[in-house]
């Protein structure tokens, strides 16, 4: 199978006519490749492959802002990174992990009515992106709203069907429910 992975992925990056972000011509090979694989290395790596092309504007200073917010994320200065990723949506609105990654940063400080704003224009410029369909997941868990994180988390799974940790979280949400309306 990686012998695959590898054709494809070759066959993949040597298009000649790539856009960046959620337009990207390979996005729609790695999805396919991701539903398909039952090899969980296969899965990661073609994982890690989609966040890398999401996460490229095609624009030096729009890729500055966003790895300055990661950054700041990852130090968990949040205010400092809700700075750099208001400046990422302002220079590129079209860029679905722009909004995308604020809207982690809305979460983590619990603005939720900001994060599923952000997660909502994510989903309308890329609707196969499962890191927003798992944060809108879990944004609804936060806020009790069971039935809409079950929808959310199965659209993520129905993308990426090796999110572990979103299987977990769906199975906990189905008992949870079970035997009552939502």
């Amino acid at each position: 199978m990686r012998g695959v992975l590898a054709i494809i992925l070759a066959a993949l990056f040597a298009a000649t006519t790539v856009q960046a972000g959620q337009d990207d011509q390979r996005l729609t090979g790695l999805f396919e490749l991701l539903r398909q694989t039952k090899d969980p290395v296969e899965a990661s790596a073609t994982e890690g492959i989609i966040w890398r092309i999401w996460a490229q504007s095609g624009r030096d200073d729009v890729d500055g802002e966003m790895a300055s917010g990661v950054r700041a994320m990852s130090a968990g200065e949040l205010q400092a990174a809700l700075g750099f990723f208001n400046h990422v949506v302002e220079l590129a609105p079209n860029l679905a992990e722009g909004w995308n990654t604020r809207a982690t940063i809305y979460y983590l400080l619990e603005d939720y009515d900001s994060s599923v704003r952000d997660v909502e224009r994510a989903l309308a410029l890329e609707p196969r992106h499962f890191g927003a369909l798992s944060g809108l997941g879990l944004i609804c868990i936060a806020l009790g709203e069971d039935a809409r994180a079950i929808k959310a988390i199965e659209g993520a799974l129905a993308v990426h069907p090796h999110l572990l940790s979103m299987r977990d979280a769906l199975e906990f949400l189905k008992n949870k429910t079970k035997g009552r309306p939502i």
